[in-house]
């Protein structure tokens, strides 16, 4: 009984511990893309602002929330090239000198944007694929520009293989 005790807690010490050096290597986080397959993400954001006019303070909240996909398109002298599309748009303002506005900028939506990555996430290019307008009032909580918005998407990784400790 002993012996069979002391031969699985043996077995089990050496699966611990070839388990623990298989997986001490660490895993090399990197970007990858399949030509053809599309992901879709949601942004949103919000931001409160206070401010103070005339002994009077004031709140504004602006909200942004956008629906954008990302389809890989090719791999070229090892950068993935992306082709980036915004699908929706909203910004609503709640303020005092604007209550309840919602706006969608529809001239925006559909619009291409070809995005080029390295691996590690570094976004290296990106290039309006259709013609892009202005947008009609920055200041009013619209999105910007979709090759700039495009061009701050990637994280970047770290070189180096992350793992325990």
């Amino acid at each position: 009984m002993v012996r069979s005790l002391s031969r699985v807690i043996f077995i089990l010490t050496l699966s611990t511990l070839f388990v623990m050096f298989a997986f001490a290597q660490g895993e090399q986080l990197r970007y990858q893309a399949e030509k053809g397959v599309s992901h879709q993400y949601k942004i949103n954001s919000d931001v409160k602002q206070k401010m103070q006019m005339m002994g009077q303070e004031f709140t504004s909240l602006i909200s942004n929330a956008i629906e954008l996909s990302l389809e890989g398109n090719d791999v070229k002298d090892g950068n993935l090239i992306f082709i980036g599309k915004i699908d929706k748009n909203l910004s609503k303002i709640d303020s005092p000198m604007m209550k309840d506005t919602a706006m969608v900028s529809k001239d925006i939506n559909g619009k291409r944007v070809q995005i080029v990555v390295t691996p590690l996430g570094k976004t290296l290019k990106t290039t309006a694929i259709d013609s892009i307008p202005a947008p009609a009032n920055p200041m009013m909580g619209n999105i910007v520009n979709p090759t700039e918005m495009m061009r701050r998407l990637f994280v970047e990784l770290p070189e180096k293989a992350l793992g325990i400790g």
